[in-house]
């Protein structure tokens, strides 16, 4: 007979208690018999939903690299790393790490704001004015105000990821707001991207982000927008033909760890826990800035045909009004402050 199943609470409690008992068991070993006992190794999962190449893949495998060369880290916890959705998509794993049931997470920004809506304001079309400005503004003052908005809600970022500036993909040339008028244009599941594009005439409408390029594949959605290395290592150039570089809004993401791994470590091991994340954030940024570089090559070589010639200004007046209305819900001061954290 197959054993009773338990609810995923009654699975959870199970599993802190026999995480605490042998916790237990090991520092009372370790007081009875000092001589021999060894800390026990933490095995943690970390889920990432893109490629291993993308610059989000690589923060993934930086931060367990990072952690296995760390000398107050590397004999009391592995990182295993599962990349491609492995574990479920961005939401799925992020409600995981608030629970317990995933260890750490590498997500988007666009799908922590359905948990977190204030962050929806790091999404917004051209809130920053370049990569560098977008970095500032999340390493500098506006940090802090971001944090304890994700901690309300149990989420606890140790670093910022990148996955660099967004592009659209279709099978047509967008050059300018009119052609997005009817465009059936898949998004990420963020109520300020979907309302910007809404803004602007398309179809706009989220699917997760493993399901789209079966999406484009059957023509459920037409168009996508992503940055330029997530839609080489995703493949979308076989179902899109043409590029166009609208480098609409800068693609940030969060590498968060569940409050369970956080309190089977010390002190001194959450320290060094974030600052080899800070070590993977730093590997993601370069790996978009790379991406960003040769992806427009790589994508033509791919057969993409590549609309450069891209009327931004005119995306810009035609946006204003939305953008307007979305200063009202997140609040002038928090925008400002964003705005002007590189100086």
């Amino acid at each position: 007979m197959a054993p009773p199943r338990l609810d995923p609470k009654r699975r959870k409690k199970m599993g802190l208690l026999r995480r605490r008992s042998f916790l237990a068991g090991s520092v009372a070993a370790a007081l009875f018999a000092p001589h021999v006992a060894r800390a026990a190794l933490r095995v943690a999962r970390l889920a990432n939903g893109a490629a291993a190449r993308s610059p989000s893949g690589v923060c993934a495998d930086s931060l367990a690299a990072a952690v296995a060369a760390h000398p107050v880290l590397n004999s009391i916890l592995r990182i295993d790393v599962h990349q491609d959705a492995e574990l479920g998509d961005d939401l799925t794993t992020l409600r995981g790490c608030i629970d317990g049931t995933v260890d750490l997470a590498n997500v988007g920004t666009t799908v922590a704001s359905s948990i977190v809506p204030e962050i929806g304001v790091l999404d917004i079309p051209f809130l920053f004015r370049s990569v560098a400005a977008a970095r500032a503004a999340l390493d500098g003052a506006p940090r802090q105000d971001l944090v304890e908005l994700l901690q309300g809600k149990g989420i606890h970022l140790l670093a910022w990821t990148e996955n660099g500036v967004r592009h659209i993909t279709a099978n047509k040339p967008i050059r300018t707001p009119s052609d997005l008028a009817g465009l059936k244009l898949r998004v990420p599941p963020s109520e300020v991207v979907i309302g910007a594009f809404r803004a602007l005439g398309a179809k706009a409408g989220p699917v997760p982000f493993p399901e789209v390029y079966e999406a484009l594949r059957t023509g459920a959605f037409e168009a996508e927008e992503n940055p330029l290395g997530l839609i080489e290592t995703a493949k979308f150039y076989e179902v899109q033909k043409v590029l166009s570089l609208t480098g609409h809004a800068y693609s940030a993401g969060l590498v968060v760890a569940s409050p369970d791994l956080l309190e089977d470590l010390t002190a001194p091991q959450r320290s060094a826990l974030r600052a080899c994340a800070t070590i993977a954030q730093d590997a993601s940024r370069a790996a978009a800035d790379a991406a960003q570089h040769i992806g427009v090559g790589t994508l033509a070589g791919r057969g993409m045909i590549v609309i450069s010639d891209v009327d931004v200004v005119a995306f810009v007046e035609a946006n204003r009004p939305y953008l307007e209305s979305l200063a009202q819900k997140f609040g002038h001061d928090r925008l400002a402050r964003l705005q002007r954290a590189d100086g």
